[in-house]
């Protein structure tokens, strides 16, 4: 298995860096054919405030994830820190009611990388494949295979997933989704977050939302 070559999109260029790593790929979020939310994890109140109304009170963002969701089967929230000091990262919404699966979210790469990982996650599914935890994932990169995760943290909808959540909830479902976070190692020495001597870098860009 080849190890990831992506630096965590938030780490700044002086920080401590394993010799040889690629210099980080600063990510900016872009509109991606109706897919991408631009969407800063700080200073932007349109990912902490999006509730989903009832139908005449839709906002715009609510019926873009809807519109999403009915068009391709899933919407993509691309969420970043402008001054870098938190990992980016991206989620689906829209998993749970299309393909009766968990939503999934990853940390820590560039934009486009994560979309199309979850793209990936999104056809394996369609095409059948059944969630289980800690199962790897294969497909998602080239270059090497993620791991995922059930996510347990207790801030996971409100820090991280609140349109997830705030679907869920409209279209009538108690309680919180279920969420995969998909895991990945680092490039020079496939370690994962939890395996001993895993680089610094590696696990201060995938946050540990699962138990």
């Amino acid at each position: 298995m080849a190890p990831a070559r992506v630096l965590p999109a938030f780490t700044p260029l002086a920080a401590a860096r394993p010799q040889g790593m690629r210099p980080p790929v600063l990510a900016r979020a872009t509109l991606n054919l109706g897919h991408v939310d631009p969407c800063g994890l700080t200073p932007c109140p349109a990912h902490r405030v999006i509730i989903f109304m009832t139908e005449g009170e839709l906002s715009p963002a609510d019926r873009r994830v809807l519109d999403d969701i009915a068009s391709h089967g899933w919407h993509s929230c691309h969420v970043f820190d402008p001054e870098l000091a938190t990992p980016n990262f991206t989620y689906t919404v829209g998993f749970t009611q299309t393909l009766d699966a968990p939503e999934f979210i990853v940390f820590g790469l560039h934009r486009d990388e994560m979309h199309g990982m979850l793209a990936e996650v999104f056809r394996q599914l369609k095409a059948g494949r059944k969630v289980d935890g800690g199962q790897a994932w294969q497909g998602l990169n080239p270059d090497f295979d993620c791991i995922g995760k059930k996510a347990a943290h207790e801030a996971l909808f409100t820090l991280y997933m609140p349109v997830a959540d705030g679907f869920w909830k409209h279209q009538g479902h108690r309680g919180h989704p279920a969420v995969v976070q998909l895991v990945w190692p680092g490039w020079l020495d496939g370690l994962y977050p939890w395996d001993e001597g895993c680089a610094a870098s590696v696990i201060a860009a995938q946050p540990k939302l699962w138990s």
